[in-house]
C-alpha cells in the first residue's frame, strides 16, 4: 500500500513538474554548488534485481544538524540531512529516529565541478539501529559531459564516477544535471544484477 502511494505521488509530482528547457544549455566553466530552497522536488523512478518502483525527493526545510547548517529532503516517512555548502550526506532519520549517520559527511560532489577533476574521502558510516559502522575511503572522478535523455527530458551532464579506493570497485555512476541542480541518472552493481534510477521530472522553487 505504501509503495502504491509512493508510485501514485510520484506520478502525479511528474505531470506537474516539467524540465526548465527541453535541452539545458552548455555547461561552461566549473559549475558552482546550487541552492536548493524549500519546495522543490525530484521525482525519480527505479528498476533493478530487486523489483522497480517510484519515489519523490522534496526539500522540506533547513536545520542545524552537528552544528551544520543543512538542507532536510523528505522521502516518504524518511528525512535526510545534507550540508547546504556542498550538498554533502550528513545523516537520515526515519519517524523521528536516526537511522544512518556518516562521519564526516559524505561528499558525493567537490565544488566547483569541472571535467578531470578528483577527489577522495575516508567515510564511517555508522547503522544507528544495528549499532554497525563501516569505514570507506572514498573516490570520485568526473569523467566528462554527456548529454543523456531521460523521462525529464534531454539534458546536459558532467558523468560522475565513485568507487571504492582500497579494492577498486565501482560504487556507482551518476550523471549531475545542472538545470535540474541534481543528478539526472545514477548506476549503482548490486550482486544480483545492476540498479538503475533516472530523473521523471522536477520542480525547481
Amino acid at each position: 500500500m505504501q509503495q502504491a502511494a509512493a508510485d501514485q505521488a510520484a506520478k502525479s509530482r511528474a505531470a506537474a513538474g516539467t524540465p526548465v528547457a527541453v535541452v539545458a544549455a552548455e555547461l561552461n566553466g566549473p559549475l558552482a554548488a546550487p541552492v536548493w530552497t524549500v519546495g522543490s522536488e525530484w521525482a525519480y523512478q527505479w528498476e533493478g534485481p530487486d523489483g522497480k518502483g517510484t519515489y519523490v525527493l522534496s526539500v522540506v526545510r533547513e536545520a542545524l544538524r552537528d552544528g551544520i547548517d543543512c538542507y532536510v529532503v523528505k522521502n516518504g516517512n524518511r528525512e535526510s540531512y545534507y550540508t547546504k555548502a556542498h550538498l554533502a550526506w550528513v545523516t537520515d532519520m526515519a519517524d523521528g529516529a536516526e537511522v544512518t549517520h556518516n562521519t564526516p559527511p559524505r561528499p558525493q560532489y567537490s565544488w566547483p565541478l569541472a571535467v578531470g577533476k578528483a577527489w577522495e574521502q575516508a567515510v564511517t558510516q555508522e547503522n544507528v539501529r544495528d549499532r554497525r559502522t563501516t569505514e570507506t575511503i572514498w573516490t570520485w572522478t568526473i569523467e566528462g559531459e554527456e548529454t543523456i535523455t531521460v523521462r525529464a527530458g534531454t539534458l546536459r551532464t558532467l558523468k560522475i564516477v565513485a568507487r571504492n579506493k582500497k579494492t577498486g570497485a565501482l560504487i556507482h555512476e551518476m550523471w549531475y544535471a545542472p538545470a535540474a541542480r541534481s543528478w539526472a541518472r545514477l548506476r549503482e552493481p548490486l550482486r544480483g544484477g545492476v540498479r538503475e534510477r533516472e530523473l521523471i521530472a522536477y520542480k525547481i522553487k
